[in-house]
């Protein structure tokens, strides 16, 4: 999906669109944001949200008898190492809002430097 959003910001850049093109592009980031959004809020495993920053480590079970697990937060030969990220908070310390979306949609340099900005931020995100 940042991919897309990225090609999206490309596009946007080009200084041959017209703010109608740009208008449609960037709602297209929007509803590609709300679905990262969305999948945030919704991933679950075992009804634990994976994806929404509530839980930061997970055990897993990886032996036949009890006690025999795997901590998200250790990194031994014998382990796994899992980290639970945040997706909401990638994209806002990316700067990827619907604010700075919405200012693609202005016409002339103001949209240009909105998606060169974006582009910027995705390559971060990325």
């Amino acid at each position: 999906i940042l991919q897309r959003m990225r090609t999206l910001s490309l596009q946007s850049a080009n200084e041959i669109n017209n703010t109608e093109e740009r208008e449609k592009i960037a709602d297209e980031l929007t509803q590609l944001k709300d679905e990262i959004e969305r999948i945030s809020s919704s991933t679950e495993f075992n009804g634990k949200k994976l994806l929404d920053g509530t839980s930061s480590t997970i055990r897993l079970q990886v032996g036949a008898s009890y006690g025999t697990n795997v901590s998200g937060t250790s990194n031994n030969n014998n382990e796994i190492k899992i980290q639970l990220v945040n997706t909401a908070s990638i994209m806002a310390s990316a700067g990827i809002t619907t604010a700075s979306i919405g200012s693609m949609k202005a016409g002339g340099t103001t949209g240009t430097d909105a998606a060169k900005t974006m582009v910027s931020s995705l390559d971060a995100a990325l």
